[in-house]
């Protein structure tokens, strides 16, 4: 039976990502849709095949909201196309980006992705906050609108920087941290694509390697961190690691989009919203400090285990990779 599982979730993963590269090798409306609905019905059997802590729930409640999403992107779509009205079109523009956001559970939809994610498996988690991102981002490309992105961006970060601070799950956690890095990817769309092209290959694998410490280690809760030393103290130091990069803090290789982005923004000349967004993102590196200052206080004797430890885990090796990337850049 885990076999026969273990074959669907391959099928349905080639199928999530040729709708990611049907998403990315088009312009067009219509198939940027059917991308987006190939994606859904591919990821909904990943989400059923682990049938605990309410995954039904889950499924049903992810199932509404992307089809509720689809139906208004899909209905403003043809509406943009037939109607000759600017007023129409303009208001049909700002309903496809609330559909988008709806999509991507962003702000003000955000409150059903911190409900569905606590009760997936971290693999899921992964492809929720990263894969599931690709298409509704490449449809935001065809139509670009500046300052819909900058107001929407704005409360985005609001939310997620304040939300995260009475938070002790680790899953909702990355959730409201994903919304703060989906945030600063946005504004990379909307002014720089080289710059995102970086930021997203970054975020993923910041991703990548965190959740699979965690999946590794079966950790869902702060508590949990703060106990790692005493079982793992590479693996420890491998997601203390990951979340101060992924606070931006330097000279950790997180920093290096934040600084670009914020630099390309000052250039054009949209200081109130850089200074927002870099307060929003202090608080938001509150979320990953706050695990490593008290582990670390309470763990005086790592020292004596790191002289007798010599088993690197992969997510050590490639943060010792990470590290010395970020200072030469």
């Amino acid at each position: 039976m885990k076999n026969s599982f273990n074959h669907q979730n391959f099928i349905f993963f080639i199928s999530i990502s040729t709708s990611v590269f049907l998403g990315l090798s088009s312009n067009s409306f219509l198939i940027l849709w059917m991308a987006m609905e190939i994606n859904l019905f591919s990821f909904i059997p990943l989400i059923s095949v682990n049938l605990e802590n309410k995954s039904e729930k889950s499924m049903v409640m992810y199932f509404l909201v992307q089809s509720v999403s689809s139906m208004i992107i899909f209905s403003s779509v043809i509406w943009l196309t037939l109607s000759k009205v600017n007023i129409l079109n303009q208001f049909m523009v700002s309903l496809i980006f609330l559909g988008i956001f709806m999509k991507m559970g962003l702000f003000p939809f955000q409150f059903w992705v911190i409900s569905v994610i606590e009760s997936m498996s971290w693999k899921n988690c992964f492809i929720l906050l990263t894969i599931q991102k690709i298409i509704p981002i490449s449809f935001m490309f065809c139509i670009l609108q500046k300052k819909i992105i900058l107001v929407l961006c704005f409360f985005n970060s609001l939310i997620a920087s304040i939300s995260g601070l009475t938070v002790f799950s680790l899953r909702k956690i990355f959730s409201f941290s994903s919304m703060n890095h989906l945030t600063l990817l946005i504004l990379c769309m909307a002014f720089s694509k080289k710059i995102f092209k970086i930021y997203f290959v970054i975020y993923t694998l910041m991703n990548m390697i965190g959740m699979t410490i965690m999946n590794i280690n079966k950790m869902f809760f702060l508590q949990e961190i703060m106990l790692m030393n005493k079982k793992n103290i590479l693996d420890y130091f491998s997601i203390i690691t990951v979340f101060f990069s992924m606070a931006g803090i330097p000279p950790f290789l997180g920093f290096l989009p934040k600084a670009m982005i914020l630099m390309k923004m000052m250039e054009n000349s949209l200081l109130f919203l850089t200074l927002t967004i870099l307060i929003f993102n202090t608080i938001t590196s509150f979320f990953y400090l706050r695990l490593s200052y008290m582990s670390l206080i309470l763990s005086f004797k790592m020292k004596k285990k790191l002289k007798t430890s010599n088993n690197m885990s992969l997510p050590w090796y490639l943060m010792m990779i990470f590290f010395p990337m970020a200072l030469i850049l």
